[in-house]
């Protein structure tokens, strides 16, 4: 048995790294969150550090905290595995232009390549994401959400739910033009999580048209919700079930995966307006353990527990 830490920031309880620590229940299996605030985030560099070192396996989320701990465990025996959880490398120039300066640093595609070159193995999110760094595609970690909250109604409406932020331009939202008319979240912006769980309860039909998604959390929640899901192949886990399942097996699900984010507004209209079938996505979530089951057994495996 290896003792495996795994080291992220302090994040939504609701998914990723944070879901996995409060379902995990290998003991072997431990996790240290990074708190952003600058006194608590020295002091938990210096204890996950002291933790880090009495590990066998130390997972590390995000390049700022790569870049910090592996100086500190380099000499030390334990293997060091990336996870690189940034979705900005990816983005295109004119729209990480409007970012922060420090935001588009750590944005540079050439910093995430050298802490891949770096760790011992890394883990992508997505084949996607893989392929844009030339990684393994056999090394995916796919993160997973709560469904506790995500239920939903037999009998949906026959409306269309955006679940990312409007604000945000990678996410698309300027792309809705004609679809925007069965929209259940028009005149809202800032959605909170209990907000956003009703209307998964609600709507058939959730849409997500960035331009381009590492993973996409929302398109797990609106499966889990058993929603129709539209998106297009630049959404890695889209991306992912596409080359898995292929076109025709994925509409028989209830998701819609298309070439481009640029198609996915008139296809919307046209799903609303045939009123078509309710999803079966809740199943195929369930069976890819998309509700956090499958995370942990891929933490438990790297502990040698399974």
């Amino acid at each position: 048995m290896s003792k495996l830490l795994c080291i992220s920031f302090v994040g939504n309880c609701n998914n990723s790294i944070s879901l996995a620590s409060i379902k995990n229940r290998d003991k072997n299996v431990s996790f240290h969150f990074i708190r952003k605030t600058p006194l608590n985030f020295f002091r938990d560099i210096i204890t996950g550090a002291c933790q880090a070192i009495k590990s066998d396996i130390v997972i590390i989320n995000y390049v700022t905290l790569f870049l910090i701990f592996f100086p500190l465990l380099k000499l030390s025996k334990c293997d060091i595995l990336f996870i690189p959880h940034e979705g900005e490398p990816l983005f295109p120039k004119n729209i990480t232009v409007t970012h922060s300066l420090l935001r588009r640093f750590l944005s540079i595609p050439s910093l995430t390549r050298l802490c891949i070159f770096l760790a011992d193995e890394t883990y992508f999110l997505s084949g996607l994401q893989a392929n844009f760094f030339e990684g393994n595609i056999k090394n995916i970690f796919r993160l997973g959400v709560d469904s506790s909250q995500l239920v939903s109604l037999e009998n949906k409406e026959n409306i269309v739910f955006f679940p990312n932020r409007k604000g945000e331009v990678i996410k698309g939202y300027d792309l809705l033009d004609m679809s925007k008319e069965y929209l259940a979240n028009q005149g809202l912006e800032e959605l909170s999580f209990v907000q956003m769980c009703e209307l998964y309860k609600r709507c058939k039909i959730v849409v997500i048209p960035s331009f381009v998604e590492t993973y996409s959390f929302c398109m797990v929640e609106a499966m889990l919700a058993n929603c129709i899901v539209v998106t297009s192949k630049e959404v890695g886990l889209a991306f992912d079930l596409l080359n898995e399942y292929g076109f025709d097996t994925l509409v028989s699900y209830g998701i819609h995966v298309l070439d481009s984010p640029f198609n996915i507004d008139a296809y919307t209209k046209d799903l609303v307006e045939k009123n078509c079938p309710p999803a079966n996505t809740f199943k195929l979530a369930d069976d890819l353990g998309l509700d956090g089951q499958m995370s942990n057994e891929f933490l438990s495996k790297l502990s040698g527990r399974l």
